[in-house]
């Protein structure tokens, strides 16, 4: 548990995480941590295969074959 708060600590002000609790504690912020996990897999989703129809393509652009 520690590495996650070291990691929020490094990307937001201690005043930045005060207001990301108290929306976490609001429905709308409740409703979106539950979702955020479902929501990210789906867009990983979309975009790996996006990479994969364009990674060909930029690899030979830079001169990786």
């Amino acid at each position: 548990m520690r590495a996650c708060q070291r990691i929020y600590a490094g990307k937001f002000t201690a005043d930045e995480l005060k207001e990301l609790i108290k929306f976490y504690g609001t429905p709308v912020g409740k409703k979106a941590a539950k979702l955020l996990p479902e929501i990210s897999g789906e867009v990983g989703k979309k975009v790996g295969a996006v990479i994969v129809q364009r990674m060909p393509a930029a690899m030979r652009k830079a001169g990786i074959q």
